[in-house]
């Protein structure tokens, strides 16, 4: 295929086929020895991206802890806030009446 946009590298090892904006794309041709290398520099990656993976597990454990501690206290408020919406409405309903001298 010619140049004027219709082949152009958008990462390494991908190239677009067709006008700007196309959503087609096919692999680079790369050799053997290319090949190994990039599996060597891909498998080198993996072990800092299992750590940031761990890492990511531990802080979402431990978000989800304190999210269950929040829903646990907002429940507790939500039934306190029942009881004193209950309360006052019986207190403002015999201020209404008149007092007995």
């Amino acid at each position: 295929m010619g140049n004027g946009g219709w082949r152009r590298r958008v990462c390494p090892g991908v190239i677009v086929l067709g006008a700007v904006g196309s959503s087609v794309s096919v692999p680079e041709e790369r050799s053997r020895d290319e090949l190994v290398v990039l599996i060597g520099e891909q498998a080198g990656r993996i072990p800092a991206q299992d750590a940031r993976l761990i890492a990511a597990d531990g802080q979402i454990i431990v978000m989800a802890g304190q999210m269950a501690d929040l829903i646990e206290a907002n429940e507790a408020l939500a039934a306190k806030l029942a009881r004193l919406e209950y309360l006052l409405s019986r207190n403002f309903g015999n201020s209404l009446e008149p007092s007995v001298a």
